[in-house]
């Protein structure tokens, strides 16, 4: 997901828009830039960890409200 959302192929959700715009504004600060799409399957420690942020991000706005 955020693979297509930073190579602006797919949408940005407004709740993460904040953080859109910080990595792209970081990804600017490099002359060159490599992305590269690596399969959930052969990456499964690293989706897990993004999914939990994810969901521990979300949690703490939903206490906000």
């Amino acid at each position: 997901m955020l693979h297509n959302q930073l190579k602006d192929v797919w949408k940005v959700g407004r709740e993460l828009l904040p953080w859109y715009k910080k990595a792209k504004a970081l990804m600017n600060g490099f002359r060159f830039i490599e992305m590269r799409k690596i399969p959930r399957s052969q990456n499964r420690v690293a989706h897990r960890a993004a999914k939990a942020a994810y969901y521990e991000a979300r949690l703490g706005q939903l206490k906000k409200e």
